[in-house]
């Protein structure tokens, strides 16, 4: 019997076919591994850099804290601020925490001046006076007529009256519309009616563009940068020209502050104070009994006012004010003529218009030389503070600048300024009384400015720094000719009050009566920006800071991280700051 043949053959093996597969999930493992630990190194490099922002930030407070120990140090002279050294503005931060803390490290901290830089052209350390700039805020409750407000704001590039006038009653508190102005809510902007916080706010106001505000300057660095000179071709755009513009922002401020107290910290007398007897008996310490008889009777009468020729007051008189208007000149010279030069935040001075310190035998004050119809009511308004009944039904004085010797108008007159009293003539009781502070012998004008000031309160807002101030700032000021302006800005740095400008021969007695409201000498608010950076590269922060230390204690009023804005500057440019870098 034959067996059949079987066509089946049993299947080859297909060896090796789970190593393929083991081979393939190892390389997708490893995939997954590499994938896990560059997302783990990504991720320790962005906790690395945020460590070392952190730490910059760090940096850069304490060079806030370091500041204000400095600018309220009792034994710190501050008019040297500006000349001190760029390694006074610059530290090695130690690192705490290690073996190693007190060696060398590359955190570093600095204090930059941005106004400096700007002036310079190139990174500055240090600090700048926020008071040489315009205080908006305090401008617009000014006691001062609403042109003379407008007029401040009018040399500011690209300012227009209706501008001027928009911005001022968008701060100020009442609801009366300015000349060219508007106090209505019309849907495009909220009227604020209160003081600004920052001048971002300005921005509702529907003309007004970040441009305007700061500038060309995007990156707040106080340098042209190749993205702010080149033209459309990036954001912001700008005008190619090669020159940085500046905006108002290098003008204006929110905050200008100067200490109202003496030297030694305790109050000044106030003159325009309520309680007659106890300013009386002040003044008798502090100056005699002559002075605190002239001023008692000064505030309880005024100026006197004399009759003038022919008229009801408004006098058709001469005089060396040319009109009879009664507005004193600002300068005892005339004024220069038309084509002087100006000074655009600079110390020249053209020397042909320097005025001359005056002759010995001269008069040395329109107070001097005025006709006798000339009298100080003329210079200025004098406020009534409406102490009783019958001078506000018109039973007591007639104007704020009559006289009527009247016991029952005791404190009804406001002095607008110290220097007031320097030759003033008051009637009391059918008596001339002279005032003993005249301009022959200003030898009291240190010991009056220590002692006597016009308003309550530990500070004063507000005021220009006559050594910060910039041409801009300077000539929207009632009556003040380029020759005056460029007296003070080639004085930059050295002024210790307006009353210089009297002594100097510069402007009369009626010119710094004038000039009070507006100019300082004593400024204590600053800014700069305190900058933490690695000096071997890494992230740069940068914090714009006012700070104020015109009061008891410093006060930060304002805190802004500009971090955002891009680094500002190279590691190597900031550690410049540094002996032996």
């Amino acid at each position: 019997m034959h067996r059949m043949k079987s066509n089946w053959e049993p299947s080859v093996e297909r060896r090796g076919f789970l190593l393929v597969i083991v081979m393939v999930v190892i390389v997708m493992a490893s995939l997954t591994c590499y994938q896990f630990a560059d997302r783990m190194t990504t991720e320790r490099q962005v906790v690395n850099v945020y460590k070392m922002e952190s730490q910059a930030q760090q940096a850069a407070e304490s060079a806030i804290d370091y500041m204000m120990a400095m600018l309220t140090d009792p034994e710190m002279d501050l008019s040297t601020l500006p000349t001190l050294p760029a390694e006074d503005y610059a530290w090695q931060i130690i690192l705490p925490g290690s073996p190693d803390a007190e060696s060398p490290n590359d955190l570093m901290a600095v204090v930059l001046s941005r106004q400096s830089t700007v002036q310079y052209g190139e990174l500055t350390f240090g600090v700048a006076s926020e008071a040489g700039k315009i205080n908006l805020n305090a401008l617009a409750e000014l006691d001062v007529s609403l042109e003379d407000q407008r007029n401040m704001l009018m040399s500011l590039p690209e300012m227009t009256e209706t501008l001027a006038d928009t911005i001022l009653d968008f701060i100020d508190k009442d609801a009366t519309p300015r000349d060219f102005g508007t106090e209505s809510d019309d849907g495009e902007m909220i009227i604020r009616n209160a003081p600004l916080t920052s001048l971002d706010e300005l921005l509702v106001i529907p003309e007004i563009t970040p441009s305007l505000i700061y500038g060309e300057d995007n990156n707040r660095n106080g340098l042209l940068d190749s993205s702010e000179d080149d033209g459309e071709l990036r954001e912001p755009y700008d005008d190619a020209d090669g020159v940085l513009t500046l905006g108002w922002a290098d003008y204006l401020t929110l905050w200008s502050r100067e200490t109202n107290l003496r030297a030694d910290g305790t109050p000044k007398i106030n003159l325009n104070s309520d309680d007659l007897t106890q300013l009386e008996a002040d003044l008798v310490v502090e100056f005699g009994d002559e002075l605190a008889a002239f001023v008692a009777a000064y505030r309880q009468n005024g100026p006197k006012k004399q009759s003038s020729t022919g008229s009801d007051g408004s006098g058709s008189g001469t005089g060396s004010s040319g009109t009879g208007s009664g507005s004193g000149s600002m300068n005892s010279q005339p004024a220069p003529q038309s084509g002087s030069g100006r000074s655009r935040g600079g110390g020249s001075t053209n020397q042909q218009q320097t005025t001359p310190a005056p002759d010995p035998a001269a008069p040395t004050s329109q107070l001097d030389s005025l006709l006798p119809d000339w009298n100080l009511t003329k210079l200025f308004t004098v406020q009534a503070m409406q102490s009783s009944p019958s001078s506000q039904n018109g039973g007591g004085a007639s104007s704020a600048g009559s006289s009527t010797g009247s016991s029952s108008n005791s404190g009804q007159y406001k002095l607008q300024s110290p220097y007031e009293l320097i030759g003033a003539i008051v009637e009391d009781d059918g008596d001339d009384l002279i005032s003993p502070w005249q301009v022959g012998d200003l030898t009291f004008l240190a010991q009056m400015e220590e002692a006597l000031t016009i308003t309550e309160g530990e500070t004063r807002d507000g005021r220009i720094d006559m050594n910060y101030a910039t041409y801009e700032s300077l000539a929207g000021l009632p009556e003040v000719s380029d020759a005056l302006i460029d007296e003070i800005l080639s004085g930059t740095g050295s002024w210790v009050s307006p009353a210089e400008l009297l002594q100097n021969g510069q402007i009369d007695v009626a010119g710094v009566v004038q000039l009070e409201p507006f100019l300082t000498a004593q400024s204590r608010t600053y800014r700069f920006i305190a900058a933490g950076f690695w000096k071997t590269g890494g992230p740069v922060v940068r914090i714009e800071v006012v700070l104020d230390v015109a009061g008891a204690a410093p006060v930060i009023l304002q805190h802004r991280n500009l971090t955002a804005t891009g680094p500002g500057y190279l590691p190597e440019e900031l550690s410049g700051g540094f002996v032996g870098e």
